[in-house]
């Protein structure tokens, strides 16, 4: 994220009212557990009385307590609600204590759609002041002067020309009378059923990671003892196999995986009466932190490149693997830092662990091994800079090519020439003094010339491989 958004290491956090600049004003406002949004947007506001307040909101609080709060303490001289009639979620019943709304139907803008946007727009002579962001018009979002409010909700306030805010919307034919909505007409919010939340707590399966073989899985609260594990492909079908449990240390259970085609993508838990919960992501650690790529200096991002470039060794390397080793070691510096930091004086230093001895027989009883099927090999350098200098060793050195014949499927044609260097004769004395010249096969050329390489490769610098 830094690598990102470079910028934010040298910027200041703003506080309360910043100015833009287009002279405009702008602030974030957040629950902060003391003052709620409604106030902290009300205080922003100086003028009064305001001329119109307009209000957006796809839900509202059944006693309209948050709109009530802010008609109070800005003293509008007209309100307008921007609502969706057909939708049923506008307390009706609530417009008895304020005679003085108007209503407007906001689907004019798309029939279909549902308008999930919130905004609080507070009209003055000098001023277009609005509030916009993830908060409702609710007393739970806003909270009232005594009421901080319950949610965590994250808005911007802006201060703009006046009528601006109004042209950038686009909503001023939704403030005509033409457009004003009926009181009569308006049918009672319809109430969804309660949800089932016992129910619901059951299908929750918990977390799964993968890393290689091992699965390791956090259950879920109310997760029964009998339920089993399935594990499911990215299309949802059930791998086959069964697991093989290896440790269990609460709240995470381990287990070792079968031999499988393809890495599980989803797990699930089939309970004792046949019931399923949701299908949960399955997490590749191991996958995840190979592909990641770790925040990098220039000079570190200059190494890099240069070692995914280039097909040939020389000196310079030994300069480059300097350069990531020092990065390394910063980046552990920096880690062991943290983490001495976040440890308060007076918090005692955590019990060592403790160990015993095994012979030899518990030992090999209690080893766990890995299925020589299995296609998931570990890698300590994965994720690191250091696997670039892996990858570019095993170019130079011609490992892993995948121009290259597996060992178990050389033929026995092959194998019967793996020593035929084309100079065989059975009189080599009369060979040699006739002048006889012997047939280089393209099959023995390519052999040398690998064998060639690969002296050359050996010649490397042993500092070079030892790292």
């Amino acid at each position: 994220m830094q690598a990102r958004t470079p910028w934010l290491a040298d910027t200041e956090p703003a506080a309360g009212l910043t100015a833009l600049r287009d002279n405009s004003q702008v602030a974030f406002l957040a629950n902060d557990g003391q003052t709620g949004i409604g106030r902290r947007f009300v205080d922003l506001i100086p003028e009064r009385p305001v001329t119109r307040l307009i209000v957006i909101s796809p839900y509202w609080d059944h006693g309209l307590t948050a709109l009530k709060y802010l008609m109070t303490q800005l003293a509008p001289q007209e309100t307008i609600l921007l609502i969706g009639p057909k939708k049923r979620l506008f307390p009706v019943d609530a417009l008895k204590d304020l005679p003085g709304l108007r209503l407007m139907d906001i689907s004019v803008l798309d029939p279909t759609r549902f308008f999930h946007a919130k905004a609080i727009i507070a009209q003055t002579a000098q001023a277009d002041h609005v509030l916009f962001g993830s908060a409702n018009c609710t007393n739970a979002a806003l909270g009232t002067a005594s009421s901080p409010g319950i949610n965590e909700e994250a808005c911007l306030y802006r201060r703009l020309p006046p009528h601006f805010s109004i042209l950038v919307l686009s909503i001023e034919k939704l403030l005509t009378n033409e457009r004003e909505v009926d009181r009569s007409t308006l049918e009672p919010p319809k109430l969804d059923d309660d949800i089932n939340l016992s129910s619901l707590s059951r299908r929750d399966p918990g977390r799964f990671e993968c890393v290689y073989d091992t699965l390791i899985w956090w259950p879920g609260q109310n997760t029964a003892d009998d339920s089993v594990i399935e594990l499911l492909d990215a299309e949802r079908n059930e791998l086959p196999g069964l697991l093989a449990p290896v440790h269990w240390q609460p709240p995470a259970r381990r287990f070792r995986l079968p031999v499988l085609k393809d890495r599980p993508a989803l797990a699930r838990l089939r309970y004792a009466d046949g019931t399923k919960s949701t299908p949960a992501i399955v997490t590749l650690a191991d996958a995840l932190k190979q592909s990641a790529r770790e925040s990098r200096n220039k000079k570190v991002e200059g190494v890099a490149s240069l070692l995914a470039d280039e097909t040939n060794e020389g000196f310079w390397l030994l300069e480059a693997l300097d350069v990531l080793e020092a990065a390394e070691d910063r980046q552990t510096d920096e880690a062991k830092t943290i983490t001495r930091s976040r440890r308060g004086g007076d918090k005692p230093e955590p019990p060592r662990e403790q160990y015993r001895t095994l012979n030899y027989e518990n030992f090999i009883a209690g080893r766990q091994l890995r299925s020589d099927a299995s296609a998931m090999v570990p890698s300590s350098l994965a994720g690191s800079e250091l696997s670039l200098v892996r990858e570019f060793l095993k170019r130079i050195l011609g490992v892993g090519r995948p121009d290259e014949t597996p060992p178990d499927m050389t033929t026995e044609e092959d194998l019967s020439g793996t020593f035929d260097m084309g100079d065989e004769t059975a009189d080599a004395q009369g060979a040699i003094e006739g002048g006889e010249e012997f047939k280089t096969s393209l099959k023995t050329m390519k052999r040398k010339r690998r064998r060639k390489d690969a002296s050359g490769a050996r010649s490397t610098p042993n500092r070079l491989l030892r790292r």
